[in-house]
């Protein structure tokens, strides 16, 4: 019996890289095949534009949204659902964003997956062979996997939509400012505390520069935001306030950034992005690890940002000659725990982001042209392309 239905066993929502990967897999099966999408999570299909979402509503199956408890009787039971499900996977093989659906399992089952730990050990790799596919996020946590004798593993990488995110005149928001674009979660892997420094210290060689950046978290109670105990570029980490919510503020304080030259959100519409990067004369990644490609950086070099991005992880996917800076010099991170290991990841040198930022601040032309270049590579990694690639992987290894 061929599929009809392809099950997406994580929440689809803007608050994640997950939900976005979510939404865009979404997006293709609707618009440019014939398999229905099972949403297995209470999902928002409603942060696009509104043509879009009628369009895929239209398509979508969205059966948690409700009745939250109908996919009790298949969670931990072993009774699988009529339809292939894809399933999301990070570190230790561990289940994201699958709140309800976890435990459930479809007729034939794929993981996707993201991780920073290089750690793969007996345990994980026991789970993702009990997969009949596994996409990684990146050429690096593919390897990883193979290497520890993971089976049926591919580099799938993540895509843009070259329809919200490319290059177009800016607004103006910022005349006369020289502006670094920033952008993620934060936490210690994306190397914030390495860009306030950075940005420190070319703030005080040219005092128009603009720090415009979106840096959120949504839990910093968790450890991915603790482990800044390891920065050496901060003293202590600022806690989150009474509410729990991440104070981006005490983050400035402490390395000295005045509001004249922030430009800060803790978070943005996803539609909406394209057009806020575009107000930049440079993006800015020094990040440790990524276990993906860093789809934030992506749609920054999509817009023609020229981009400054460390040359490590998941990031070696999307450096190419002349289509961005990378920052070479990648030193050894130490583990900040027994159960971590840290191979692979890179820690940015300060002065080379400041020599990058000095080049994209005196070489106008030669920026913009590293952009333009840039543009055309992640052009080429479209939503469509990648999610069509995804798309003939698991096929081929099997959705009835």
């Amino acid at each position: 019996m061929a599929a009809d239905k392809i099950g997406i066993a994580w929440a689809v929502d803007p608050k994640s890289g997950w939900g976005i990967y979510g939404y865009n897999i979404i997006r293709h099966l609707c618009l440019r095949t014939q398999y229905t999408p099972v949403a297995l999570e209470v999902s928002d299909l409603g942060f696009v534009d509104p043509l879009e979402a009628g369009l895929i509503k239209d398509r979508t199956s969205v059966p948690l949204n409700e009745n939250p408890e109908c996919l009790a009787p298949y969670a931990g039971t072993g009774r699988r659902l009529p339809f292939p499900v894809l399933h999301a996977r990070g570190g230790n093989a561990a289940p994201q964003f699958s709140k309800l659906s976890n435990g459930v399992i479809g007729r034939r089952n794929h993981a996707l997956t993201f991780f920073e730990n290089a750690r793969i050990t007996a345990r994980d790799v026991d789970i993702y062979n009990r997969f009949a596919s596994v996409g990684a996020g990146s050429t690096w946590n593919a390897s990883l996997l193979k290497a520890a004798g993971v089976k049926n593993v591919a580099a799938i990488l993540q895509g843009v939509d070259p329809s919200l995110f490319h290059p177009a005149p800016k607004r103006g928001c910022f005349e006369g400012r020289f502006v670094i674009f920033a952008g993620g979660k934060m936490e210690y892997r994306k190397g914030q505390d390495i860009a306030l420094k950075a940005v420190k210290i070319f703030v005080d060689r040219h005092p128009d520069t603009l720090l415009l950046c979106v840096w959120g978290n949504h839990w910093p109670e968790a450890w991915s935001y603790k482990q800044f105990i390891s920065s050496p570029y901060i003293d202590s980490v600022p806690p989150p306030d009474a509410e729990g919510r991440l104070q981006l503020p005490k983050w400035f304080e402490a390395f000295g950034l005045g509001r004249q030259n922030l430009h800060a959100f803790s978070s943005f519409p996803h539609i909406h992005t394209a057009a806020l990067m575009r107000e930049a004369d440079v993006g800015l990644f020094p990040n440790r690890c990524e276990g993906g490609t860093n789809l934030v950086a992506m749609e920054a070099m999509a817009c023609g940002l020229p981009t400054i991005i460390s040359r490590n992880t998941g990031h070696l996917d999307i450096i190419h000659d002349g289509a961005c800076l990378p920052l070479e010099s990648q030193d050894e991170v130490p583990a900040f725990h027994r159960s971590i290991d840290t191979a692979g990841w890179g820690e940015s040198s300060v002065d080379e982001i400041v020599e990058a930022l000095e080049f994209a601040y005196q070489n106008r032309d030669e920026a913009a042209e590293i952009g333009r270049k840039g543009a055309q590579r992640m052009h080429e990694l479209s939503w469509d392309r990648q999610i069509a690639k995804l798309l003939a992987f698991i096929e081929a290894h099997g959705l009835d």
